[in-house]
């Protein structure tokens, strides 16, 4: 069985090759260094903002290939990135300075930011991004591969958006829907309104011809991931996919049991349903049919049966580990 590329994986060695290096005011780009970090750190006596405006000085930019751009949060209490806005804006001014840009990651950024970095650098290959808030998909980015999108919220325009977009080079694309709705204050006669709306939205991007070589998707930290398998079933989307990803959710045993007497997804190299609420039982019948194609690791079924007020969700952006 092939095995297609993890685009997290691909990420994270950009991460792996600096081994903790990261750009500081006392540092200078070397020959043929394409990989640069920029990292806000709390014991630091200078912003994000001075180290990028060190970068910049550089004769050498120019060859930067990628940026790893790490900002900080306010505080425990508050989930505005403290400089993201900040850094982004200075990028975006400065971006005639980088004209070999093709990858791009940014952990904690402001709600609007990822936007300007799409508008400024049309010709990315690669991007992620990891936020606290809401985001937006890039409308027109002809040359992206790689597109990973974990944040906590965001509307069903944003799927409408995703639907009609210009992505023809899209391989993998990851995003994180977090809440869809407030599952707390939601009254029980809406919620399967709700759910028939989220449903509707997933199918028209599932449907949707716009990614024609789209094959690695993820709809990951779903707060009611048992809608995605029939939003899916039958769709262009599923028809061309080599790997599908449903992990970090509140996926259990009625996404389960559709995947169960569905034959739609048999032809999947792979099937991710990583840190789930499936039942052991019903785990053990999705391994005679599906074999060693189905992930089924990290369990949350147990800690549904010991609180059941708060299993239904789980903030996997958060935590992450790089």
């Amino acid at each position: 069985m092939n095995k297609f590329e993890d685009p997290d994986d691909f990420f994270r060695e950009k991460y792996r090759k600096l081994d903790g290096k990261r750009f500081l005011l006392d540092s200078k780009i070397e020959d043929g260094e394409k990989i640069i970090r920029l990292i806000e750190n709390d014991d630091d006596d200078e912003s994000i903002v001075e180290y990028a405006r060190h970068l910049f000085a550089d004769p050498k930019v120019e060859q930067v290939e990628c940026l790893l751009i790490d900002c900080l949060w306010s505080n425990d209490d508050d989930w505005e990135p403290r400089t993201s806005l900040e850094i982004v804006d200075f990028i975006v001014a400065n971006k005639d300075k980088l004209p070999n840009l093709t990858c791009i990651t940014m952990d904690a950024i402001s709600t609007s930011g990822e936007k300007k970095l799409f508008a400024a650098f049309p010709n990315l290959e690669n991007f992620k991004l990891e936020t606290r808030q809401g985001y937006g998909f890039p409308s027109h980015m002809p040359a992206l591969k790689k597109l990973i999108m974990k944040g906590l919220w965001f509307g069903t325009g944003n799927l409408s958006s995703l639907a009609k977009s210009h992505l023809p080079n899209l391989e993998s694309l990851v995003f994180g829907t977090g809440e869809l709705w407030d599952r707390y204050n939601v009254k029980e006669e809406l919620l399967e309104k709700a759910r028939q709306h989220w449903t509707t939205a997933f199918k028209e991007l599932f449907n949707s011809a716009k990614l024609p070589k789209l094959k690695y998707l993820g709809v990951e930290n779903c707060c009611d991931a048992d809608i995605l398998p029939a939003a899916i079933e039958g769709t262009h989307l599923l028809k061309n996919l080599s790997v599908l990803s449903f992990s970090d959710g509140t996926f259990s045993d009625v996404g389960a049991k559709f995947l169960l007497e569905s034959d739609d997804f048999l032809h999947l190299n792979e099937i991710l349903i990583s840190y789930n609420f499936i039942s052991p039982e019903m785990k053990e019948k999705l391994k005679v049919k599906y074999g060693e194609k189905i992930e089924l690791s990290g369990d949350y079924y147990n800690e549904k049966q010991a609180n059941s007020d708060h299993w239904d969700y789980r903030d996997a952006a958060e935590s992450e580990q790089r």
